[in-house]
């Protein structure tokens, strides 16, 4: 007799809330990113899986009295490919989402939350030489923009190196946010 079994895992890869500063007409704001992922087994080996990635954005101002105007937020999803990390021991970083959404102006800055649209990877569980491939979650970018000035408004990242480099390199911000999907990473990030 043969039993399968499906192994579902969820996660919130991150969750930090970040207060931001008042920038022109946008008063200060109070952001949450969060990514979530679920990972389950798929055909009749147990090392095939398949992962969905959520993301989802929460936003409210400092202040729930005052207006918050118009903005658009984006998040870039990054996987590492399985094959290249535990055969050729080597990190290599893809772009495997890009989504720009519209955050509406409201007249009262209350709690607000934004989905964006789920993403699916395929990938080998086995992290040894017989690893045959495919692209797993790694982290994400999420930045929030003035879409009348383009300035930056929000700017995160969970991933230390990134996070550091968009701090050390605050012009190479906007190059994150508008990286198209299937672009790799330069590799002096990761």
């Amino acid at each position: 007799m043969r039993i399968s079994v499906l192994l579902f895992l969820l996660t919130a890869s991150a969750s930090a809330q970040i207060t931001t500063s008042k920038i022109g007409d946008f008063p200060p704001l109070r952001v949450r990113a969060l990514v979530g992922t679920r990972e389950h087994a798929t055909g009749h080996t147990g090392y095939h899986k398949e992962m969905q990635i959520t993301l989802k954005l929460i936003a409210e101002g400092t202040s729930t009295m005052a207006p918050i105007p118009a903005a658009e937020a984006t998040m870039v999803v990054i996987s590492v490919d399985t094959r290249a990390k535990y055969v050729e021991h080597k990190e290599i970083c893809k772009v495997t989402s890009v989504e720009t959404i519209q955050l509406p102006a409201v007249g009262m800055g209350g709690r607000r939350e934004f989905n964006f649209h789920e993403t699916s990877l395929k990938f080998d569980g086995d992290r040894d030489s017989s690893n045959v491939g495919g692209e797993v979650y790694e982290t994400f970018i999420c930045g929030i923009r003035d879409p009348t000035t383009r300035s930056l408004i929000y700017f995160y990242s969970p991933d230390f190196q990134l996070a550091n480099y968009g701090k050390a390199h605050p012009e190479k911000r906007d190059e994150f946010l508008s990286i198209s999907k299937g672009s790799s990473l330069p590799s002096d990030l990761k």
